[in-house]
């Protein structure tokens, strides 16, 4: 019987991983795990406390890790490769792409530490464009959850996608956005709050902030509607042309380049289905810097407060 302790140390999304991947592993005997050794593995560690003989170390190793993963997925095991995500994604590229993508392997990729979040250990952990390296390989998913319970909903239906994965995690504690009954579907994005005004497509840590954001705008007079867009790949292309009707301006709030990110996966719907202005709100075409992650998204306009100046600036306020 597994008993998930002692991991109360983990952050909401990490802590949902670990107690996920410890349930899918006493479920599907041929779940395999391979990580980096570094920091951000602990539910790696914890997996191997119950599964030894299925849990490996290869070190800091990215691209062999991801060769390793497409052998183990040939011989009928499912791996999750775990690390941090500006390693995985872009250390391992090349081995995702042709390894792994071109043959349409069943590997699950977990990629910790994502975009700013991860600013205290300096510029060179910071993830920034993993998002749109990852979307641009044929047959890969993308997925960034919100908060605590999304993340364990993606955990609990990713074995049912079958195919590469890229689940984007990252640091922090993050306040509950979903309860218990909430179930998250590939392919499917989310609608948070109704508005008449504008309307405001955010993912992963964002998807907070944004709502912090229309509290303030609606004080103002604006109706906000917000939409967590967590399956970047497959999108929903109904949902965000839907909710793009009849609106002053569209936004997209990401922790990440604009360039290629959430924002151009939303442009790319709306420009070929519904055309409508978008504003996207991330890092312009810019690295961060060392520093504590909150006051990076402080100074980037990444909290709620620079969300809604963006915004208000965007709407001639």
């Amino acid at each position: 019987m597994i008993k998930l302790n002692n991991i109360e140390d983990l952050s909401y999304v990490e802590r949902a991983f670990a107690e996920s991947v410890l349930k899918l592993g006493k479920k599907y005997p041929n779940i395999v795990i391979l990580n980096t050794g570094c920091s951000g593995n602990i539910a790696a560690e914890k997996f191997s406390k119950f599964f030894e003989y299925r849990c490996f170390n290869l070190g800091m190793a990215e691209e062999n890790i991801a060769s390793c993963a497409a052998g183990f997925s040939v011989r009928g095991k499912v791996p999750f490769i775990t690390g941090k995500a500006l390693l995985l994604v872009g250390k391992a590229w090349e081995q995702v792409c042709n390894g792994i993508c071109y043959p349409n392997l069943n590997v699950k990729i977990v990629g910790t530490h994502s975009g700013l979040s991860a600013s205290g250990e300096g510029v060179i952990s910071q993830a920034i464009s993993d998002i749109a390296l990852m979307r641009s390989l044929p047959n890969m998913s993308v997925v960034c959850p919100a908060d605590y319970r999304e993340t364990l909903s993606v955990f609990g239906n990713v074995m049912e996608n079958f195919g590469p994965t890229y689940i984007r995690l990252f640091e922090g504690e993050i306040p509950d956005i979903y309860d218990k009954e909430y179930s998250f579907e590939f392919g499917k994005a989310s609608l948070l709050k109704e508005g008449r005004d504008i309307c405001i497509f955010a993912t992963g840590k964002m998807v907070s902030e944004s709502l912090k954001s229309v509290e303030i705008l609606e004080e103002k007079g604006i109706s906000a509607m917000v939409v967590n867009v967590s399956s970047i790949k497959p999108i929903d292309e109904e949902l965000i042309v839907k909710c793009g009707e009849n609106k002053k301006l569209c936004f997209s709030v990401e922790d990440h380049n604009i360039m290629g990110g959430l924002g151009s996966a939303v442009m790319e719907v709306l420009g070929e289905k519904n055309p409508v202005p978008l504003v996207r709100i991330g890092l312009n075409d810019q690295f961060g810097e060392g520093a504590r992650p909150k006051d990076l998204y402080k100074k980037y306009g990444l909290d709620y407060k620079g969300i809604t100046e963006k915004i208000l600036n965007a709407l001639g306020y």
